[in-house]
């Protein structure tokens, strides 16, 4: 039994050790668009044009979700299950199709938000973030 768990267990470990000592920033924004590394499943960059809109929604104490509502989800979420399921959701207009939690950079979700603002007003014909 030892001999099956034991490579499973050796891989998590590893696994686990680069995530702990990865210097990358998880969250990046700047003229091209949002680019998030929030785990190994993240979707990358996001270019300003496909967003529709951008919800900051408070959630426990200082920790926030973005949501990123996308213009055509397809392109990003390349998943056909999740994207079927997340375009079945009513809560897709308030929380958006990807979400972004703010526990990496809770101390700086005033200058993110701003950032995003500025970025998404120069490349889309509103300023509606809703925070």
């Amino acid at each position: 039994m030892s001999l099956v768990i034991l490579p499973v267990i050796i891989f998590c470990l590893v696994d686990y050790f680069k995530q702990i000592f990865n210097n990358e920033p998880v969250l990046i924004i700047n003229e091209q668009g949002i680019h998030e590394r929030m785990n190994k499943h993240s979707v990358g960059l996001i270019k300003w044009e496909d967003i529709k809109n951008i919800t900051i929604i408070p959630y426990i104490g200082e920790i926030y979700w973005i949501g990123i509502i996308l213009r055509q989800p397809e392109i990003y979420i390349t998943n056909p299950k999740l994207l079927k399921k997340l375009q079945k959701q009513k809560s897709v207009n308030k929380w958006g199709h990807i979400g972004i939690t703010s526990i990496y950079f809770e101390k700086e979700i005033e200058d993110v938000v701003e950032i995003m603002k500025y970025y998404f007003a120069m490349y889309n014909d509103t300023t509606d973030i809703n925070t």
